[in-house]
């Protein structure tokens, strides 16, 4: 009874493992009323989101900046993104991006000096440049939102094990680290719904979480054993369905769809291709 408790438990578990065999049969049509970029092919969509992080971060002139940020609105609105998602993904980088234009401004010696601060020079071509890197990044986050927004997780990791192709064909096995990819994608929501939980239960059991940082930390940790406990516990059930399945370093994680070329696909390509040239012309 014990035995057969437990192969049912792991093929319980196995369940939330992705198909190996996913992806493998022929597409099939959008339904009508889809929207564009829904119904578009996710190696098209990867492949134009690659071409605008390089445009974004390669763009100098106002007129190429221009139209990544255009692009990447465009991106977003075609998706649907609503703006407090959009805020709340922008949110953990704000530390990060003021400390990187205050370095920005105040070592950027180069140029027209505007004012001086604690013996420190800040220049126009600082102030250009860190307002260029601004640019850039919320070009690339709102490009990466509205990616994500339209495309499902089976589809990305279909789409990234497609790209490793190249790599594939010299001998270099990509099962491992595919699987390890899939993995963190599918399970850090999982993760981030345990923290509630358990913050929800502590926080019942008179838990305060709020008040000083010292206060606030010490509420926090707390958590952490009974969240490590369950992260453990999960990954040694996924050891466990992996090594039932027989995947090996070598084994396809998914196989993607076969490509249908369309009128979609076509316009991908030509506004890739135009953001490329406007880009690199100017």
């Amino acid at each position: 009874r014990v035995g057969t408790q437990w192969s049912y438990e792991i093929e319980a578990k196995a369940a939330a493992m992705p198909s190996a065999h996913a992806f493998q049969e022929a597409p099939a049509k959008a339904p009508a009323g889809t929207p564009f970029l829904f119904a578009l092919d996710v190696r098209f969509k990867l492949l134009f989101l690659v071409a605008l992080v390089v445009c974004a971060l390669h763009a100098r002139s106002a007129v190429a900046l221009g139209a990544c940020l255009a692009t990447s609105l465009a991106l977003a609105v075609a998706a649907r993104v609503d703006g407090r998602r959009l805020l709340k993904a922008a949110g953990p980088l704000v530390t990060v991006v003021v400390f990187t234009v205050v370095m920005q401004v105040l070592y950027f010696q180069q140029g027209t000096v505007l004012f001086a601060v604690a013996g420190l020079s800040v220049t126009s071509e600082a102030l250009i440049a860190a307002a260029r890197l601004v640019a850039g990044l919320a070009c690339m986050l709102t490009a990466s939102v509205a990616f994500m927004r339209c495309t499902s997780v089976d589809d990305l990791v279909a789409a990234l094990d497609w790209s490793l192709g190249p790599l594939r064909a010299i001998g270099v096995q990509t099962g491992g680290f595919m699987l390890s990819l899939s993995l963190a994608l599918r399970f850090v929501p999982v993760l981030v719904g345990d923290f509630g939980r358990l913050k929800a239960a502590h926080a019942a059991r008179g838990v305060e979480f709020e008040g000083g940082l010292r206060a606030r930390l010490r509420a926090y940790a707390h958590l952490f054993a009974p969240l490590a406990r369950s992260s453990l516990r999960r990954s040694d059930t996924l050891a466990e369905a992996v090594v039932s399945r027989c995947f090996t370093a070598s084994s396809r994680l998914a196989r993607p769809r076969a490509c249908a070329f369309g009128a979609r696909e076509a316009a991908c390509v030509l506004a890739a291709f135009m953001l490329v040239v406007v880009t690199f012309a100017l």
